[in-house]
């Protein structure tokens, strides 16, 4: 019998991963922009949106269902390291 490989479809795990059990999942896309700290700046403008969520009302347990979809290599590596539902877009040709 043959080996056959299905594709693994990234963004669908991912999307699973951080759904409610109701599936709503909050996206956001993030560059290298973002994620990057300025000369003059204490905080990236990525740390400002994740701070939001610990010090808003009840938002905290929301971070467990935010995707974050990282448009570059910068932005995908900053999410993996603040240890989030991260997903690396790819240059796909429609």
């Amino acid at each position: 019998m043959e080996n056959l490989k299905v594709p693994v479809d990234e963004l669908g795990l991912a999307l699973e991963k951080a759904s409610t059990p109701n599936k709503t999942v909050i996206i956001a896309v993030v560059n290298k922009a973002y994620v990057e700290q300025g000369v003059d700046a204490e905080m990236t403008m990525f740390d400002l949106f994740l701070e939001s969520f610990w010090l808003g009302e009840d938002t905290r347990p929301l971070l467990d269902h935010l995707l974050i979809i990282a448009v570059d290599q910068a932005a995908y590596e900053r999410c993996l390291f603040k240890r989030l539902n991260c997903y690396k877009a790819g240059n796909r040709r429609c």
